[in-house]
């Protein structure tokens, strides 16, 4: 999801943004956890840099991982199988139920 109205960080939005911004958050962490069989996902503000602006990063930490917040600092490197990645979360946000109340 990109969000388009410019923001410098999570204090410039109203509290219609945050929320509908949020909510599509809790969507995509529980597609990734389904479709990537992530344990946990690390919601991270990253509002820095010359043109300032807010991202929201989702950072999956799988079982094999180490718990804490070394995993914010983890090495990167490039993602070789993004089209994959993005398959099995888009499949899961289209699988239904994602993100949506049980009725």
């Amino acid at each position: 999801m990109v969000y388009k109205p410019h923001r410098e960080d999570v204090s410039e939005l109203s509290e219609d943004e945050a929320g509908r911004v949020f909510e599509e958050c809790v969507r995509v962490v529980k597609a990734i956890k389904e479709g990537l069989g992530a344990e946990k996902v690390y919601l991270v503000t990253m509002c820095d840099g010359e043109l300032n602006h807010l991202h929201l990063q989702l950072l999956p930490r799988y079982a094999w991982e180490r718990i804490g917040s070394t995993r914010l600092v983890a090495h990167r490197e490039p993602l070789v199988d993004g089209e994959e990645t993005a398959r099995l979360i888009g499949s899961a946000l289209r699988a239904g139920g994602v993100g949506k109340e049980a009725e």
